[in-house]
């Protein structure tokens, strides 16, 4: 169960939301679909749209354990709207090499619990912010934006706390939130899943910084790549926690 889910969970989650990404980058006027940079930015773009509608979606009363299957049927319908098979093959030619390169990262990114072959969190022994921020996406289901001016059970003071004392930005919770809900786990066991993903979407955000350079393809690919790997090191000994990281 453990593998299925950790080399499983990169993949489900870009076909996902590479078509959210695809229609905005061509719906904006920014990039089109047959174009180098629109198709590169598609996954992080598509990432932010899922970040919006959840965050939109719990805000607005919508039952947490929806989410899914609504994401689901709307990434098939933004599939079904790009276009005919020679434009989706158009953009898997231009797509698949940084698909790779993302795919390497988040193995890389989540190696350690490769090799112990179970779920975790690594990091809680250098820093215990992945206790508060595995509660948040979980209170956020439960509650939603309902938090309490006195909380009373550590359940509620950790959101609460993080939310309204620290205003800390609640964004990468809610990805959190719908991988849980999707894959109906909680959230700590795919805490670094999601964070790995995060990391890996720096792939294409740098290759696009790369490109626009002047360095070849195949430089700006190998380029994302480095940057993406290189934030296990500081992550996991560190810091222990990289929502701030994945943010930035």
């Amino acid at each position: 169960m453990f593998y299925l889910v950790a080399i499983a969970f990169f993949p489900i989650l870009l076909l996902l939301i590479i078509p959210f990404g695809l229609i905005f980058m061509r719906l904006s006027g920014l990039a089109g679909t047959q174009d180098e940079i629109g198709v590169a930015l598609a996954p992080p773009a598509g990432l932010a749209l899922l970040l919006i509608f959840v965050g939109l979606a719990i805000r607005a009363g919508l039952p947490a354990d929806l989410l899914g299957p609504i994401v689901v049927l709307l990434a098939v319908a933004a599939w079904a709207r790009l276009g005919s098979w020679g434009l989706l093959r158009s953009i898997f030619a231009r797509l698949w090499p940084l698909v790779l390169a993302a795919g390497i990262a988040y193995l890389v990114l989540i190696a350690p619990l490769l090799l112990a072959g179970d779920f975790g969190v690594l990091g809680h022994n250098v820093n215990n912010d992945p206790v508060f921020h595995s509660i948040l996406p979980e209170y956020l289901a439960t509650y939603g934006y309902d938090l309490p001016s006195d909380p009373q059970d550590g359940f509620s003071q950790a959101a609460v706390d993080k939310l309204v004392n620290q205003g800390y930005p609640d964004g990468w919770h809610q990805v959190l939130l719908f991988a849980g809900t999707l894959f109906r786990m909680r959230a700590w066991q795919l805490f670094n899943f999601t964070e790995a993903l995060f990391m890996a979407l720096m792939v294409p955000v740098v290759f696009t910084w790369l490109r626009a350079g002047g360095l070849n393809r195949a430089w700006s690919i190998s380029g994302g790549l480095v940057a993406a790997v290189g934030y296990l090191q500081l992550s996991y000994v560190f810091q222990g926690f990289a929502p701030q990281v994945a943010v930035t």
